[in-house]
């Protein structure tokens, strides 16, 4: 299915939740610099407990918003777990959860949130069968797309659609930066990180859409 992300997750324990109070709900990334493997969860308990587990796994940020409830013009995203490998999928292919859950010894853990059917924020889908447990990989950045693509990872089309850009608000550094972020904290943050401190004073809030019109990314 066009739908799954293959990502590995440290422990079986650690409960697996999403806020389904939300329309909307951040979608959090980690990163193993160990398995060198990328983990997208709508649980923000997961996205803290993890790197409490294990110092391997640095926390990313918010990657994306997605829907927190169905509705009309959402299709639910789904995630199973493999107890053996460690290894988790997400997908929107009832059927192939079945057949995973059913067959193969994976766990189903429920809806991991909901894609809408509709939107101009596409999450682009990727695979590579040299990389390991990070075969896997989505991203919403056409241009990092495109560079895997020419690296020899083959574009499977759109995973799902992130919550709609023009609802969705972002923060950017200034009138200078080419990114955006979901979250001021996030960037503000990684300002820190990188020994670049943002000016709070000139931070810009607009909506996702306005800055993919103007060619910003994230």
């Amino acid at each position: 299915s066009l739908l799954t992300i293959a990502v590995t997750s440290l422990t079986a324990s650690l409960v697996f939740a999403t806020n389904t109070k939300a329309d909307s709900v951040n979608v959090y990334l980690l990163y193993n610099k160990v398995s060198m493997e990328h983990l997208y969860t709508a649980s923000k308990n997961e996205y803290q407990s993890l790197p409490k587990i294990s110092r391997d796994w640095k926390q990313e940020g918010i990657n994306f918003r997605a829907q927190g409830n169905p509705g009309q013009g959402t299709k639910a995203i789904l995630r199973v777990y493999n107890p053996r490998s460690g290894e988790h999928l997400y997908t929107s292919d009832n059927y192939e959860a079945q057949v995973l859950t059913t067959k193969n010894g994976w766990r189903n853990e429920g809806v991991a949130f909901y894609s809408q059917t509709k939107s101009t924020k596409a999450v682009y889908r990727l695979y590579n069968p040299a990389a390991g447990i990070g075969a896997h990989f989505t991203t919403m950045d056409a241009y990092e797309k495109n560079i895997l693509a020419s690296r020899g990872w083959k574009y499977e089309g759109i995973a799902w659609y992130a919550a709609d850009p023009s609802t969705t608000t972002v923060y950017v550094a200034g009138t200078d930066s080419k990114v955006y972020w979901y979250s001021r904290k996030s960037l503000l943050y990684y300002g820190n990180k990188v020994g670049n401190p943002v000016n709070q004073s000139q931070i810009i809030v607009m909506t996702e859409q306005a800055a993919l019109n103007q060619n910003l990314r994230h």
